[in-house]
């Protein structure tokens, strides 16, 4: 596991050097590109210009999309910046 990442219920797990230099490595857990793709759809999909819902009902369901991605990628021990 040290030498190579690997995906895990949408996360993507690795070691990685410290950014401000000391010494060993950390986990970093961050999500996925395969679930970056998902999500990027699912906001597609709500966003479609063909979409003949009005614009609060867009925006709500584009918000329960967001959320629900915010909600499951911030689990504990995700580091908080690596959220995108």
């Amino acid at each position: 596991m040290r030498e190579e990442s690997f995906d895990f219920l949408g996360f993507t797990f690795r070691y990685d050097r410290h950014l401000n230099g000391a010494p060993g490595t950390y986990l970093n857990i961050f999500p996925a590109k395969k679930s970056e793709v998902k999500l990027h759809g699912k906001i597609r999909k709500v966003l479609q210009p063909c979409n003949k819902k009005n614009a609060g009902d867009v925006a709500k369901e584009l918000n329960r999309v967001l959320t629900g991605w915010r909600n499951y990628f911030s689990a504990p021990g995700t580091p908080a910046k690596s959220i995108s």
